[in-house]
């Protein structure tokens, strides 16, 4: 094991508790901007990225707390349950964004792909990939990671 590798196994405590303590920041300062402003056509749905920062925030937390404390069943639903919510505020988020857009998505294929269906429809793969690799709530995680977050950021 390399030097850096070393450090960053020595120090995964604190590296989860920043990590945390930027998107709870960030979550926190958008919640308290006014939003009544035209300058940012989007600024109705700035709630949706507080909402993701706060709640991947405290799921980094409770990362930490399992890491540090014991991981524990409750722990892992409260975790996955944070990050389910917390990505699909992201990609509604993005959702919103894009179809804002005006001339982005002009062909009617395009704009219905965006509808509202897609995060149900892309939490209902994150389920089913966890299914299928049956590895608990852990492969819950690894669905929502790669059917949500990824199209979310």
């Amino acid at each position: 094991m390399n030097n850096l590798s070393l450090l960053f196994s020595l120090h995964l405590a604190e590296i989860y508790l920043v990590y945390g303590l930027t998107f709870f920041v960030l979550g926190l300062v958008i919640l308290l901007q006014p939003k009544q402003s035209g300058v940012l056509k989007f600024s109705a749905d700035l709630w949706l990225i507080s909402v993701f920062g706060l709640l991947h925030g405290l799921k980094a937390w409770l990362e930490w707390w399992g890491m540090t404390y014991g991981q524990t069943a409750a722990l892992d639903m409260t975790g996955t349950a944070m990050h389910l919510v917390s990505v699909t505020a992201l990609l509604e988020f993005g959702r919103r964004l894009l179809l804002s857009i005006p001339g982005l998505l002009v062909k009617k294929n395009m704009r219905r792909l965006f509808g509202p269906a897609l995060a149900p429809a892309l939490v209902l793969c994150a389920g089913l990939f966890a299914l299928l690799l049956n590895e608990g709530w852990a492969g819950v995680n690894m669905g929502l990671r790669y059917w949500l977050n990824f199209p979310g950021a």
